[in-house]
């Protein structure tokens, strides 16, 4: 029987990272793998797929918090294998949990709109709900793409050069 493929050091997928520094300066990478994604359901009993991440931050504390933060930064593709609740409590500050909790949110909206055009372009779904995933990912990539700056409007009286 041949020893399963190691995973390799670096991800062979693309992914758009969300990356948090904390008080260490250390940068990680945040990936939820769908492993993850279950311990969340179970652990905090709301779906991230279904509900979406403001729900899960409605459901945590700050016990909960470093847990979620666990399961996104332990994973070998930028992230720190093995890192305990305990380590990051030390390292995550009053000043970055905002930052985290955003880079968080990134995570799972960058993952969302790849894993759905993974699943529209690979199953044969119904067009009322390829349409239905379509505006969900729009509505994601709404989210994640800041807004464009309003254009500056043109003066209405003529300037005189003299």
């Amino acid at each position: 029987m041949e020893s399963p493929t190691p995973i390799p050091a670096k991800s062979p997928t693309p992914i758009i990272p969300a990356t948090i520094t904390l008080a260490d300066g250390k940068e990680r990478t945040l990936l939820y793998s769908h492993a993850a994604c279950k311990a969340i359901k179970n652990e905090f009993g709301v779906s991230v797929m279904m509900e979406g991440t403001a729900k899960v931050f409605q459901a945590i504390d700050e016990e909960k918090l470093l847990r979620l933060l666990q399961l996104g930064i332990d994973h070998e593709f930028g992230g720190e294998p093995g890192i305990t609740e305990a380590q990051l409590g030390k390292i995550l500050t009053a000043q970055n949990r905002m930052q985290a909790m955003l880079q968080i949110d990134i995570a799972f909206g960058q993952s969302l709109v790849k894993n759905a055009l993974a699943v529209m372009m690979l199953t044969p779904y119904s067009e009322e709900l390829r349409n239905l995933i379509a505006a969900a990912i729009v509505k994601v990539e709404n989210k994640l793409t800041p807004p464009a700056p309003e254009p500056v409007p043109e003066p209405t009286t003529p300037v005189t050069v003299m």
